[in-house]
């Protein structure tokens, strides 16, 4: 019987001391979830869009190199056309309201274009000059 009991409580101390080992400070836990959290919610912004060549005028539409990047709700737009045309540049928001115009640019130059807040996605661009038109879209994937 004392045997039976020795057995049972060593057990019974081994239990409590894997236990103990296993339970974590509630600060890590919580610094766990959160970070969990931001790599699930990090969505990234994404690009597309064709371009139109206008009356025929060229045999070819120009090329357009991009580079986007939200940060802490900012959307940065960086645009490269393979153009010295002058464009004219607007971008308006999932219900049609203009958050950014511009117009007699060149950007045969990397340009940005900020959105501040970006919040309103998808948002629709349009780059347009007499000779050629690219629309597109900024969505969130």
């Amino acid at each position: 019987m004392k045997q039976i009991l020795c057995i049972f409580g060593l057990c019974t101390l081994l239990t409590l001391g894997f236990t103990a080992c296993q339970t974590e400070d509630p600060l890590t836990l919580e610094l766990q979830q959160q970070e969990m959290k931001k790599r699930d919610s990090k969505k990234h912004p994404k690009l597309e869009y064709v371009t139109n060549v206008e009356n025929n005028n060229l045999s070819s539409p120009p090329k357009m190199h991009y580079y986007l990047e939200d940060n802490n709700s900012k959307l940065e737009i960086r645009f490269l056309l393979d153009s010295k045309e002058k464009v004219n540049v607007s971008f308006s928001d999932r219900l049609g309201i203009v958050v950014y115009e511009e117009v007699d640019m060149v950007i045969s130059q990397w340009k940005m274009f900020n959105i501040n807040p970006a919040e309103k996605y998808p948002y629709y661009f349009i780059l347009y000059s007499k000779n050629f038109e690219i629309k597109g879209k900024v969505y969130i994937e």
